[in-house]
């Protein structure tokens, strides 16, 4: 039997990840070890992580960074933290259905050499009373993919997502010995774990969201314009010498993250017109050659919110 512990990797969320940590021990089997991991929280979070552990009857480990290290720094860690062969990176603010640790082992039990299991997701406002989005992905059968990186065909950019995720530890950490932690703070060096992980295995995804995804914490600026490139880099080692892959990669980083972000700066407002020029000439030389460069991005970036909502109407 494989064996599978939980891992969360945490930042200033102490009200968040009280109610995950009595979530977990709620539904999950007691005998599934939790490791969490404080990347130098300015909040009451190592506190609330303390408390718990010393009511809680479950294995938890608790380790801190003297500083804050970045997010990729801290999601390595704590992966390297756990003992077991598999670990389910689960967010520090996110939720699950009651049979959500069930699945992850029925499937690792079911199938040989599973590197890497991703889930369909639901995303939730902020406090988890509606639910914005039952199924964040159309693909709503399981899929087992014998070459693992077919998986980006449907999951794309979004293959960083945490809680979706339970991965193979071996192969996460010989991604590391080929290439040492440099981005940190902006996941592109998790990508790049990912990515190795998928070129070494089988891959499976579950069509059924798992997962329940708050929303109202991520970032709503633009600098994630800027990471678009470095993310195509991070996934190259699951899309070399697969350009269908690579294709698909960028189209849905394009249509389905990029377009919507974009129209939700415009409307907000929160965006000059030379910083849409300048975000504008940052995606030319990766997206001018898909459709949806051109009818939706340059609309949204160049002509006035007003005339878009005119035109839309």
């Amino acid at each position: 039997m494989n064996t599978l512990s939980i891992a969360i990797p945490t930042f200033n969320r102490a009200h968040a990840l009280y109610e995950t940590l009595l979530r977990i021990d709620a539904v999950i089997p007691i005998h599934v070890p939790l490791v969490i991991r404080d990347n130098a929280s300015t909040d009451s979070t190592l506190e609330i992580v303390k408390k718990f552990k010393s009511d809680s009857k479950r294995e938890v480990i608790v380790n801190t960074n003297d500083q804050n290290m970045g997010i990729d720094y801290n999601i390595i860690k704590v992966v390297e933290d756990v003992s077991t062969d598999y670990v389910w990176l689960l967010g520090d603010d996110d939720s699950f259905t009651d049979n959500a640790y069930e699945r992850y082992v029925s499937i690792l039990n079911s199938y040989k050499n599973i590197g890497l299991i991703f889930s369909n997701y639901s995303v939730w406002d902020n406090i988890f009373l509606d639910c914005l989005k039952s199924n964040v992905f159309d693909q709503k059968e399981d899929v087992y993919f014998a070459d693992g990186r077919d998986i980006i065909n449907i999951v794309g950019e979004l293959l960083s997502v945490l809680s979706c995720l339970v991965i193979r530890k071996k192969e996460f950490i010989e991604a590391l010995a080929i290439k040492p932690i440099a981005l940190t703070g902006t996941a592109v060096d998790f990508v790049w774990c990912l990515s190795h992980i998928l070129t070494k295995s089988s891959a499976y995804y579950v069509g059924t969201a798992l997962i329940n995804w708050r929303s109202g914490d991520e970032d709503r600026g633009f600098s994630w314009t800027r990471l678009t490139q470095p993310y195509l880099q991070a996934i190259k080692p699951a899309t070399d010498g697969r350009p269908d892959l690579a294709m698909a990669a960028k189209r849905l980083c394009l249509e389905r993250s990029l377009v919507g972000k974009i129209r939700a700066t415009r409307i907000s407002g929160n965006l000059s017109f030379a910083g849409r020029i300048q975000v504008l000439t940052s995606l030319f030389p990766i997206f001018f050659g898909f459709r949806v460069y051109w009818t939706r991005v340059i609309p949204w970036l160049l002509f006035p919110y007003q005339l878009i909502k005119l035109v839309r109407e």
